[in-house]
């Protein structure tokens, strides 16, 4: 008790000054602190923004001497290997470039390096951040940290770009830094003659990789994860207060080099930077202390005289704790104290005389408790539910039978064991006493607790925290009680996973819906497989998908549809056998194959490559219609174990929603095929009809005329209405030549060259031959007579007309055949003549030293020209193929187009090489000739690509560009009979019985297949 007064008096005079002086002091030092950190803060922010503008400064040397170097070598005028040696002889400007100097192409194709590094030379390096920004942007542009594959280095990059004396863009000079050389390069011996103050300093490129730090060891280190550059990267310019990797105080300034995505980062100790406030920070120290020692001895020694009446008042109280109600106190003090000792001596009186009384009333509530305690001990015992009571320490101090029972314990083994092992999670009980302490009570707390044999029990909790009021102290406990819910949790989690199972269930029937309507509502079997594939992916995950079309009488499928990543050489539309391939199985089997892991199961043809590109997992499902398999659907996934039972399940159910859909846009496209060659055989017929230079009649079954040429009307000298509908019996000289005509044509169902004589309108006789056959009806009777008539009263003029119609045929044949010679040869010759002397001309002005060149050029194509024209005259194959291969001569138009520099061009060719025929070859040639001649002239394109493919049983040629293409239809209508390039590609593959498809569509390219 003296203690308690004693801090009190302390508390209430000593402690308030006390406050007021520390506030005051911290106050001060605090400010102080501030002051001198925000200070620090500016200066060391200010000092790295000006070291970044002058490193920015130095920098810009370096694109201004790869810039000078370029204009003073005239790089954007010369060759490759010009470029080369100029570079070697201006090494002595390139020295301070310790990683070297590259030069890069308009297409970003590495042309030229120094020091010579041949590795790299023809690399693409177009895909580089400063090449594709320079694109966008023509100027200076410094690089991120970047790997130089060939020097097993990191190295940044300054690259400047090439301009034509148009300002046009023609590539771009690089110069390269070795982040690891080990002498001080120009680059970090700039950095360092500019360092403005002490401590730490590096920087970073634009990912937070360290491009210069004051220990080496750090350059090529990722800081992107430290605060401080994680602010400057994003553009900030500032100062932070923090702590470095060993938890020392430092300031970290921090600014943006400007001109470069780079960022400088300065670090100073912050005791360092703080030293010369130290002896003022004592001094404020020690006032404080003096402060609060005066005040202390003061009220100290006050307080002493004061509790000298306090102590013997304690004295007396605990003679009357003790039972000594006849103690008294005298204190004489004259104040409270004086006062509080009468009426202590009073208190001490009444105590006397009520002390019998409570003896007799403590005995009568003891019998109440005793009967209290037997009626909550029965309910305690009798409670369904467990029950149990615990210490503040987490010790079991009561639990009933029904605890027992639930953890299967003895109450020997419970009583006095940690309730934490009971939670199968400690967390748990974190989470319980946290909210037991905060409310006072709890109210079905869910968690899982652990019986005595180790099982798992989901159980809920309701407890109060309860003070004993008859013990000094007043000891708490937790009383409450738990309930088992597992088999309730149990039922409400199998609840859920059913609603689940139904809900998705329902996702995937309805995903199933749509996808049937979407595949079934189009005819397009291309834009089926696409939807398809789409709807797929939404439901069971791939990285390959294909679908398989097979012909069993062939023991082949297609390749009919594929997406995702391909096997290389594969393209859709190719023809394989089914002999030793997963397709083969599902068609033979007539059942999915599953594989969880490809790696341990590798029975199939393609299995290893498909490994080697990744795959692990695989599903094939059959296609089905009409119960028979007409393909499969097949996925691969990269992860092990993607298709399961659900997979298969969904999968099985979308191939029978494809299945009809593939084959009924199958049947619409025969169909429509079979509709177009109907209509292309009409037009023929009519055209056959009406071009005729013999009549050709049509008539009913009772033999008058449905139908007639204009050689007809002309021959019989009649107008179109009145030879309609007129019996032929009446313009028969004889009817019963027509009784005997039509007798022979119903017994044998034609007759060939049957002589008759018929009457012209004005009454003339004709001696003709009449061809005629019976057109019958799906029941074999027939509906009518077609026959054509040949007049041979004039036979030997007719002879004579036919004669020489088959000379102007073939005249005109010759002079088809002349014109494509001309057009694809000596017409292509004269283009490139005249685009040679447009480029001489250009050259005078801009540089003449390439005159002699463009007048080589057009010479070449002029005596080139010449030679084809004289082999066109004598019918001989072109020059090209009479001294080279196909592949060769189509090689050697790729190489002439690729010179003259209109554009990328590459030339492939797949398959197994074989030989063709004459004519054969001489198409491919002149139509890839006419193709790459279109293109210089109209394209406008960047790439060309020529391609020729030996299939098995046809060779295929593709030449495609990314031009600005053109509206095929449009072409054709607004240059009828002028657009005689595409005319003779026609007729040409026409010749050879070839099939030739143009593709193209505006700012989408050309496609040119045969």
């Amino acid at each position: 008790m003296t203690g308690s007064l004693r801090i009190k008096l302390i508390a209430w005079f000593f402690v308030p000054t006390a406050i007021i002086l520390v506030a005051v002091a911290l106050v001060n030092f605090n400010s102080f602190q501030n002051v001198t950190e925000d200070l620090v803060i500016e200066r060391d922010r200010d000092l790295t923004q000006l070291w970044a503008g002058q490193l920015a400064a130095n920098f810009d040397n370096f694109p201004k001497v790869l810039g000078d170097v370029s204009h003073l070598l005239g790089i954007s005028r010369q060759s490759a290997a010009e470029v080369q040696a100029s570079l070697t002889g201006a090494s002595p400007e390139l020295r301070i470039f310790d990683g070297g100097v590259v030069v890069l192409d308009t297409f970003g194709i590495v042309t030229a390096a120094h020091p010579f590094r041949p590795e790299i030379v023809g690399q693409d390096w177009s895909d580089r951040d400063h090449f594709r920004q320079m694109l966008r942007f023509p100027g200076p542009v410094f690089s991120d940290v970047l790997s130089d594959g060939s020097m097993e280095t990191e190295v940044i990059e300054v690259a400047v770009p090439i301009t034509g004396d148009q300002s046009q863009f023609l590539g771009s000079i690089v110069g390269v830094f070795d982040l690891r050389a080990t002498s001080i390069s120009a680059f970090y011996s700039g950095i360092l003659r500019l360092r403005i103050g002490n401590g730490n300093s590096f920087i970073v490129d634009g990912n937070g990789t360290v491009i210069y730090h004051d220990d080496r060891g750090q350059v090529g280190a990722d800081f992107a994860a430290q605060l401080p550059v994680m602010q400057v990267l994003t553009g900030e310019v500032g100062a932070i207060r923090n702590r470095d990797q060993h938890g020392t105080d430092q300031v970290s300034a921090f600014s943006p080099i400007p001109g470069t995505p780079w960022a400088l980062v300065t670090e100073e100790s912050w005791s360092s930077l703080t030293s010369g406030s130290r002896n003022t920070q004592r001094f404020l120290l020690l006032l404080l202390a003096l402060g609060v020692a005066v005040p202390a001895i003061v009220v100290a020694f006050g307080v002493k005289q004061v509790m000298k009446p306090v102590e013997e008042l304690k004295r007396a109280a605990k003679e009357v704790a003790q039972g000594n109600f006849g103690q008294t106190i005298s204190i004489h003090s004259g104040d409270e104290i004086e006062e509080l000792a009468t009426e202590f001596n009073l208190m001490a009186e009444q105590l006397r005389g009520s002390y019998g009384q409570l003896e007799q009333r403590v005995v009568e509530r003891t019998k109440e408790l005793a009967a209290s305690e037997l009626r909550y001990r029965a309910l305690f015992e009798d409670s369904r539910d467990a029950i149990f009571v615990s210490s503040t320490e987490g010790k079991f101090t009561d639990v009933n039978q029904a605890a027992l029972d639930l953890f299967g314990f003895t109450r020997e083994e419970i009583i006095g064991s940690d309730v934490g092992a009971r939670y199968f999670d400690p967390e748990d009980q974190v989470r319980f006493r946290r909210e037991l302490d905060e409310a006072g009570s709890v109210v079905n707390f869910e968690e899982k607790l652990l019986k005595k044999d180790g099982t798992v029990i989901d159980c809920e909790i309701s407890a109060i925290l309860r003070r004993d009021e008859g013990e000094e102290g007043g000891e708490t406990q937790v009383q409450g009680m738990i309930r088992d819910v597992t088999q309730r949790k149990r039922s409400e989690q199998e609840l859920r996973e059913v609603q689940e199972a139904e809900r998705e269930l329902a996702e995937v029937t309805a995903r199933l819906t749509e996808t049937g309507r979407i595949v079934t509502a189009n005819l397009d079997v291309a834009e089926v497989y696409e939807r398809f594939a789409e709807e797929v992916k939404k439901l069971v995950d791939f990285d390959r998908i294909s679908v398989n079309i097979v012909d069993h009488e062939a023991g082949t499928f297609v390749f009919q549809y594929v997406s995702g990543i391909i096997q290389p050489g594969r393209h859709a539309g190719d023809i394989l056998t089914l002999e030793g391939t997963q397709t083969g199985e599902v068609v033979k089997t007539g059942k999915p194959i599953v594989r969880q892991d490809v790696s341990v199961d590798t029975r199939f043809q393609s299995d290893q490559t498909l490994l080697d590109m990744g795959f692990r997992s695989s599903i094939v499902v059959p296609l089905r219609y009409q119960d028979r398999i007409i393909g499969v659907l097949s996925l691969r996934g990269k992860e092990k174990g993607l298709y399961g039972p659900k997979a298969q399940s969904i999968l099985e159910q979308l191939a029978d929603q494809i299945a009809p859909a593939v084959e009924n846009a199958r049947l619409y496209s025969e169909s429509q095929r079979a509709q177009e060659d109907l209509r292309q055989a009409e037009q023929k017929y009519r055209r056959i009809f009406d071009d005729s230079k013999d009549p050709i009649f049509l008539t009913s079954r009772e033999g008058r005329i449905l139908d007639v040429n204009q050689a007809g009307l002309e021959v019989f000298g009649y107008e179109t209405d009145q030879l309609i509908g007129l019996s032929v019996r009446e313009m028969c000289e004889d009817p019963e030549d027509h009784t005997k005509l039509v007798a022979s044509v119903n017994a044998q169902g034609s007759v060939i060259d049957y002589e008759i004589r018929l009457l012209r309108k004005d009454g003339s006789v004709a001696d003709c031959v009449v061809s005629l056959i019976a057109q019958r009806d799906d029941q074999n009777f027939i509906v009518a007579y077609q026959g054509i008539v040949r007049d041979i009263t004039e036979s030997k003029l007719a002879e004579a007309a036919a004669l020489e119609q088959t000379r102007e045929v073939a005249v005109l044949e010759e002079r088809n055949r002349m014109a494509r010679e001309i057009h694809d040869t000596m017409a292509q010759g004269f283009t490139g003549i005249v685009l040679q002397m447009e480029a001489a001309e250009q050259s005078l002005e801009t540089s003449p030293g390439d005159l002699p060149d463009h007048l080589n050029r057009a010479r070449a194509l002029a005596r080139e020209g010449l030679q084809e024209a004289r082999r066109t005259v004598w019918g001989l194959v072109p020059q090209a193929l009479a001294q080279s291969t196909l592949d060769e001569a189509l090689q050697e138009e790729v190489r002439r187009f690729g010179a003259e520099g209109h554009a990328k061009i590459a030339f492939t060719r797949s398959g197994k090489q074989r030989e063709l025929p004459p004519d054969v070859q001489t198409v491919l040639l002149r139509i890839c000739q006419e193709s790459l001649t279109n293109i210089r002239r109209h394209a406008e394109a960047n790439k060309v690509t020529v391609n020729l493919d030996y299939d098995a049983r046809e060779v295929r040629l593709v030449v495609q560009d990314d031009g600005v293409g053109f509206d095929l239809p449009a072409v054709q209508i607004e240059k009828k009979g002028a657009s005689f390039g595409l005319i003779g590609m026609r007729q040409r593959a026409d010749l050879i019985k070839g099939q030739l498809e143009i593709d193209s569509s505006k700012n989408q390219g050309t496609v040119v297949r045969l």
